[in-house]
């Protein structure tokens, strides 16, 4: 019966997935093991798909800060940086201007989706999620191969993120030439020019995070 049981039912892929971003390397199979198998047995047990997913979120959500805490000297370093280039960035523009002046969601699509699709196309999905892992979090076995695999999938990201900007600012450019006329020019081109410069403000932010999360995974694990 239980085997029957454990072929029909999964916990919840996504869930799973973010677990694996905060477990060890070497740890990953045995806990989500574990936790694949204590899922199944609440299925037994008579709890509704419901119910059990709530106990794999509540699993999830208390391993994930375990391990996270526990490699809080190493890990915190990082997300630390990254939160105070964030924060710096946001504080910047705040005093600048409004701030809403900054946030456009076309742009946004524009530059990081583009590059991380492209990314990946250069290298692969496994490489897409070790660069993750290793970005936020340590990993103690991992080869050689697989280490550079993943800093190439971040360098070639950060680049495409710069070509992408480049490349929306200039769609916009000849978009905005295109539509301006000569009775409306100056009160239109410099809300759309600001607009414009967005692309280019992504994608030099996001290749900047990503050189450092690079140059993170050169010191740590492939310099001698």
């Amino acid at each position: 019966m239980l085997s029957k049981q454990t072929k029909t039912r999964s916990p919840p892929s996504w869930a799973t997935y973010i677990l694996e971003l905060f477990l060890p390397i070497e740890l990953q199979n045995p806990v989500l093991g574990d936790l694949q198998e204590e899922y199944n047995q609440c299925v037994v047990t008579g709890l509704s798909s419901k119910q059990a997913n709530a106990w794999y979120y509540r699993q999830v959500f208390t391993t994930a800060i375990y391990y996270l805490w526990k490699g809080k000297v190493s890990n915190m370093a990082y997300l630390f940086s990254f939160v105070f280039f964030m924060a710096i960035s946001v504080i910047s523009m705040a005093m600048a201007s409004s701030i809403d002046l900054y946030f456009n969601i076309a742009s946004i699509i524009i530059v990081l989706p583009t590059a991380v699709v492209l990314g990946i196309a250069a290298t692969s999905t496994d490489a897409f999620k070790l660069a993750t892992r290793l970005t936020f979090f340590e990993a103690t076995v991992v080869s050689e191969k697989a280490i550079k695999s993943a800093r190439r999938f971040i360098s070639v990201t950060g680049n495409q993120c710069l070509w992408m900007g480049l490349i929306g600012f200039i769609i916009g450019s000849i978009s905005m030439a295109d539509s301006a006329d000569s009775d409306n020019l100056i009160a239109f081109i410099g809300p759309a020019l600001g607009v414009n410069f967005l692309t280019l403000l992504y994608g030099v932010m996001l290749k900047s995070l990503c050189y450092s999360a690079e140059q993170k995974l050169l010191d740590r694990y492939l310099l001698d």
